[in-house]
């Protein structure tokens, strides 16, 4: 029963942790449904974030820039909630600049691979026919990546599956 699994998805949400901010992406997903419940993919992805803040006291900037691929196992209960997770590696880079009004700045950048670990849920809405699923899908992504410290980034994600 196993057959050719695809999707697509964009997502966007905050950036919390070692970089703050907001982040948003696009990922695809490209594998195998192995039953009705199980499937397994890889997940290419692009993810982009930047955050900025100033105050009387100083500023600060921050900004994310990586992209790369990530093994997922997907379980997809009742033809409708499905949930994955897996580790992904990641390339690109990271960085912070801050000054302060008395006249002190620091700034500092991470560039390279880095690892991550991504889970997905959410709802799948579609047909149900028993040798193909085709759904429009609403969910939550979570990536952390750890880059000069963990970076969560929990993201609402719109997209389309076929599984």
């Amino acid at each position: 029963m196993s057959r050719f699994r695809w999707g697509i998805a964009a997502n966007g949400g905050p950036m919390l942790g070692a970089y703050s901010g907001g982040a948003g992406g696009l990922d695809a997903r490209l594998g195998m449904q192995l039953s009705s419940l199980l499937g397994i993919y890889a997940q290419p992805l692009l993810l982009v974030g930047a955050g900025a803040s100033a105050d009387a006291n100083g500023a600060s900037a921050t900004g994310l820039a990586l992209y790369g691929v990530g093994a997922m196992v997907d379980a997809t209960l009742a033809d409708l909630f499905y949930v994955a997770g897996g580790p992904e590696l990641l390339y690109g880079g990271v960085g912070t600049a801050s000054a302060s009004s008395g006249g002190s700045a620091s700034a500092s950048a991470s560039s390279g691979a880095f690892f991550s670990v991504a889970g997905r849920t959410g709802l799948a809405f579609g047909s149900k026919r028993p040798e193909r699923r085709k759904a429009f899908t609403l969910g939550l992504d979570m990536h952390v990546v750890f880059a000069g410290g963990a970076t969560f980034l929990p993201m609402v994600a719109l997209g389309y599956e076929a599984f």
